[in-house]
């Protein structure tokens, strides 16, 4: 019993303390990249508008988003882009293509959205928009992988 214990209280500040350098260890990483592959770009211009929601109540809303993001295309086809240190937790994204770069989503006089968007998840409705049971992705390892394909709205 005693050795257990004696050997209890020989390992225990290995728990806390780096051995080599005397600094205090660091718990594990609660963040995670999310790398988010954006297909079927059809202009080689503009920005690709990224808005991250961390829950059901502010998905969708533009003034209550966690993040906003906007990455430049400069070629046609396909983008990669990294989001560094997202926290652990449940997200949905709303993408579109800013093909003109004016920081707004283009609609028609229906309110229809007539440049290409997307949003996590899949199976979305072209006639309504997502709830964010639909959208939602884990953010609980160093690296998500998304792949999104921008689309226009067509009926």
């Amino acid at each position: 019993m005693t050795k257990i214990i004696f050997l209890s209280f020989l390992f225990f500040p290995c728990i806390f303390f780096d051995i080599v350098s005397g600094q205090v260890a660091s718990p594990p990483s609660s963040k995670g990249n999310l790398v988010i592959h954006f297909k079927n770009i059809q202009l080689g211009k503009g920005s690709v508008k990224v808005a991250l929601y961390n829950s059901a109540e502010t998905f969708l809303d533009p003034e209550k988003a966690t993040a906003y993001y906007s990455f430049a295309v400069h070629e046609a086809g396909t983008l990669t882009a990294t989001i560094e240190n997202v926290e652990h937790g449940e997200y949905a994204i709303a993408v579109f293509h800013d093909e003109n770069d004016n920081g707004e989503l283009e609609t028609n006089f229906f309110g229809i959205p007539t440049e290409p968007y997307c949003f996590s998840g899949s199976g979305h409705s072209r006639w309504k928009p997502p709830v964010f049971e639909d959208a939602r992705f884990v953010v609980a390892e160093t690296e998500v992988k998304l792949s999104l394909r921008l689309e226009r709205w067509r009926l």
